[in-house]
């Protein structure tokens, strides 16, 4: 596996091209969390929407994973036209 070989310390997941997250993107996540963390590693989202978000919370999961290690990187702002 290619995080076995790496030095990294934070695995950033960009989370932004999913636009109508369900059940099984919650599940992809909490997998990809539990594999980061038996490593030793950190996980951070990145531009994750608030559909998201929500849903972690409604599955009882942000709490459990933001707690654990799972951090939300600061929003991208969008620059003004």
């Amino acid at each position: 596996m290619l995080l076995e070989r790496s030095e990294a310390e934070l695995v950033v997941c960009d989370v932004g091209a999913l636009v109508e997250p369900d059940a099984v993107a919650v599940e992809a996540l909490a997998r990809v969390w539990l594999t980061v963390r038996r490593l030793g590693r950190g996980v951070r989202l990145r531009r994750s929407c608030h559909e998201l978000e929500e849903l972690l919370a409604f599955m009882g999961l942000a709490d459990v994973l933001y707690e654990a290690g799972l951090k939300k990187a600061p929003r991208e702002r969008k620059a003004p036209p």
